[in-house]
């Protein structure tokens, strides 16, 4: 089962490093999510709850998409709330950071998707 969302936000503001370009993997470990998905972008296709575009009201503990990249992978990282995302490799390769939402796309060149309370299919408890 997986983590309320405070917690699930909670483990990824106490976790400080990654393993580099498994950003799905750490996400969904932070909220207690098995495997299902090989990357971000089918991840959020294949999302229940989504909010596509909505980029100014993503609760804390919600997942955060991103579609694109050079081998259309994309991005998953986990909201903080008040427009804060804890990402992995934002801080480089392997070193999870603090990042506002919109730093994924200035930076990296990914399309925002939006966010979902679902990640592989499993929804986090939020209410």
């Amino acid at each position: 089962m997986a983590f309320r969302a405070g917690v699930a936000a909670r483990n990824a503001e106490n976790d400080r490093y990654n393993a580099p370009g498994m950003c799905l993997q750490q996400t969904r470990t932070w909220a207690g999510i098995p495997a299902r998905y090989p990357d971000a972008s089918r991840a959020w296709y294949n999302t229940n709850d989504r909010h596509p575009g909505d980029s100014t009201n993503v609760p804390r503990g919600a997942f955060v998409y991103w579609t694109g990249g050079s081998r259309g992978f994309g991005h998953i990282a986990m909201s903080l709330g008040g427009g804060k995302v804890r990402s992995t490799d934002a801080g480089g390769r392997g070193k999870i950071a603090t990042v506002d939402i919109g730093w994924v796309s200035r930076v990296w060149g990914l399309r925002y998707a939006g966010w979902s309370w679902d990640c592989n299919e499993v929804t986090v408890p939020h209410k």
